[in-house]
């Protein structure tokens, strides 16, 4: 069947990609506005399942996009948001469900509505009516605060704006430094390295619980970056090579923090943040190189 649609429509690559969704994921128990079939697994249920769940101020994304409607060959009648900003199935369920074609509009009306139906139909027809097809092609619009069209940089922006970081810690990436220093720095404030107490949370047991630096105190990333005396001495030699303050971290949040306390101007504080996420990086390294390889660590002064 594939084979009979690839000549059909290789001319129309995107007519061919939503004859094989729709052969794939859509189903008459399922009518989703982005359909996907929950036995099936892939990286299509997913992406599928994040943006179905994702809201913006109690907005789901899929209601964030709206169909114009031109000549109306694009447009699902029932389940796409075109006519409001909620799809039609989800305004009049009781006429959606004596709809035989769940896409198009075929034959219910000559069906006898029943008292309770009555309001809803008069309120659907009062809506579609006022409908006039043209020659134009159906398109996608994007519903932001502003009038710019849908990107990446929209999205985001769109969200930022709507979401509220107040009384909330937020971990700022540094520029300049390897993307593995910035996302062993974002992991490390999430808590999400595996020390050796980190990992017996999931029973995964090594036996001995202690530092792979010092092998003196139990090892958590607090310990490693803040207390192990490892960790002390480079923070002491980090503080005098870039003349600022003696460096004294309880945890990581006060470093990644630090970069915002010491007294160096605005250019300085970013050269020295970015010492501060290579100084982490390179602790851990040195740490993994003596357990896995038993490297030998020393400290110069």
């Amino acid at each position: 069947m594939l084979s009979k649609w690839f000549w059909r429509y290789k001319n129309e690559p995107d007519a061919l990609w939503r004859k094989v969704i729709d052969a794939l994921h859509v189903s008459n128990r399922s009518w989703n506005s982005v359909p996907v079939k929950a036995s099936l697994s892939g990286v299509r249920k997913t992406i599928v399942g994040v943006v179905d769940k994702f809201k913006v101020e109690e907005r789901r994304l899929p209601n964030l996009f709206k169909g114009v409607c031109g000549n109306g060959d694009n447009i699902r009648f029932w389940l796409d948001n075109w006519i409001s900003d909620v799809c039609l199935k989800d305004l009049f369920p009781s006429i959606f469900k004596m709809e035989k074609n769940k896409k198009y509009v075929q034959g219910w009306y000559s069906m006898p509505l029943n008292g309770d139906m009555i309001n809803e139909w008069i309120s659907f027809r009062n809506l579609v009516d006022v409908v006039r097809l043209s020659d134009d092609t159906d398109k996608c619009v994007w519903l932001s605060d502003s009038n710019e069209r849908f990107s990446v940089k929209s999205a985001k922006d769109f969200v930022r704006s709507k979401t509220s970081v107040n009384g909330r810690f937020v971990f700022k990436w540094a520029k300049g430094v390897p993307k593995e220093c910035n996302i062993f720095m974002w992991r490390t404030s999430l808590n999400r390295i595996p020390t050796y107490k980190a990992l017996q949370v999931p029973n995964c047991n090594f036996g001995s619980t202690l530092c792979g630096l010092c092998n003196s105190w139990d090892e958590t990333i607090e310990h490693i970056l803040c207390h192990c005396h490892v960790a002390a001495s480079i923070w002491d030699h980090i503080s005098m090579w870039c003349k600022v303050d003696s460096i004294f971290v309880s945890s990581v949040k006060d470093i990644i923090e630090l970069s915002s306390k010491v007294n160096l101007d605005k250019k300085s504080r970013k050269v020295f943040k970015c010492i501060v996420f290579v100084t982490r990086w390179c602790l851990w390294k040195a740490r993994n190189e003596k357990v896995f390889d038993n490297a030998t660590i020393t400290i110069e002064y």
